[in-house]
């Protein structure tokens, strides 16, 4: 397993499995948040 992508419903905690599920299965944690906003929630 290379990837795995959670999906859900905001604030039903897939934030908080993927971090675990990340710790568990050593595959690293990348937020799509992350990638797509600039600080100040400006998209890039």
């Amino acid at each position: 397993m290379q990837r795995v992508l959670v999906m859900g419903s905001s604030g039903s905690g897939k934030s908080t499995f993927a971090r675990r599920l990340s710790e568990v299965t050593g595959i690293p944690f990348v937020s799509l948040d992350a990638l797509y906003w600039k600080p100040g929630w400006s998209n890039r």
